[in-house]
């Protein structure tokens, strides 16, 4: 066994005249034992052994509820659906360079209206998360997004509204119905 003392190791130290004992030792040796043992050793070594078990550990599958076992208020009475929902936009996003670069009448997004409805329809875009609003002479009217990136808005009646083969319209899904 490995032993330290604060005094230096003479040659006529008991320790080292003693013969090597089969007793383990309160403290553990730093190079391993030669010989594996058969017995498990309660501390869990640093590398996994060469074969797996082929056998589930009882201990913790025991700890595992089945489906039944769980309270049917978690799930009222049904498990839950792994599809996720996503919720219903009244927009939708238009092909690049549809139509004549302006929403059909009554489908047409406010410029207040603009930012939220871009986010939630080109959710899958990477778009910046502010709306600039101009009077371009070269882009669509309306809301609109420009290469996937920018959401802009240019009032209807400033005219001149050509479709872009770089800018998406943002419309209504449904007409407007004033009241």
């Amino acid at each position: 066994s490995d032993s330290t003392s604060n005094s230096p190791i003479t040659s006529s130290s008991s320790a080292l005249s003693a013969s090597p004992s089969n007793e383990p030792s309160s403290v553990p040796s730093r190079r391993p034992s030669p010989t594996p043992s058969s017995e498990p050793s309660s501390v869990p070594s640093r590398r996994p052994s060469s074969t797996p078990s082929s056998e589930p550990s009882s201990k913790h599958l025991s700890s595992i509820p089945s489906l039944s076992e769980i309270p049917s208020v978690i799930f009222n009475g049904n498990p839950p659906s792994l599809t996720p929902t996503l919720p219903v936009s009244n927009f939708e996003l238009y092909p690049v360079g549809f139509d004549a670069g302006i929403c059909a009448r009554l489908k047409d997004v406010t410029k207040q209206e603009c930012l939220k409805a871009a986010l939630e329809v080109g959710a899958e875009m990477n778009l910046n998360a502010f709306l600039n609003v101009g009077s371009w002479d070269w882009s669509p009217c309306g809301c609109f997004i420009y290469e996937e990136i920018l959401i802009n808005y240019k009032d209807p009646s400033d005219g001149n509204c050509f479709a872009q083969d770089d800018s998406n319209l943002v419309c209504r899904k449904n007409e407007l119905t004033l009241s």
